[in-house]
C-alpha cells in the first residue's frame, strides 16, 4: 500500500482490499518505515488441506512528495526538521 511520508510519520488508517475481495482497514501506527510490512491475521491464502488462512501481509510503501515551496513552508517544514533531530 503506497502512503505519504505525512502519514507515515503520524499514523493513519488506509482501506486495504483482501485477497477475496473483502475490504480491511489497517492502522498504520506512527514512525512507520518505507518497507514496513504489516500483517492482517486468517485473511491471506488457504492453508494446504485445511480451512484455515494465513495472514495477508501488506508492504508499506511511503511516498516522497516532490513540493514546489513556498518560503512560509519552506521555514515549517526546516523548524520541523531542527525540533525532529534534537528528540
Amino acid at each position: 500500500i503506497k502512503i505519504n511520508a505525512w502519514d507515515a510519520m503520524t499514523g493513519c488508517k488506509v482501506v486495504v482490499n483482501g485477497l477475496d475481495g473483502a475490504q480491511f482497514e489497517l492502522k498504520i501506527p506512527a514512525g512507520t518505515q518505507p518497507g514496513s510490512k504489516l500483517r492482517i491475521r486468517d485473511n491471506g491464502l488457504f492453508q494446504l488441506r485445511s480451512d484455515a488462512r494465513g495472514s495477508l501481509i501488506v508492504n508499506v510503501m511511503v511516498e516522497i512528495p516532490k513540493l514546489n515551496l513556498t518560503d512560509e513552508l519552506e521555514k515549517l517544514i526546516e523548524a520541523a526538521k531542527v525540533f525532529i533531530n534534537n528528540e
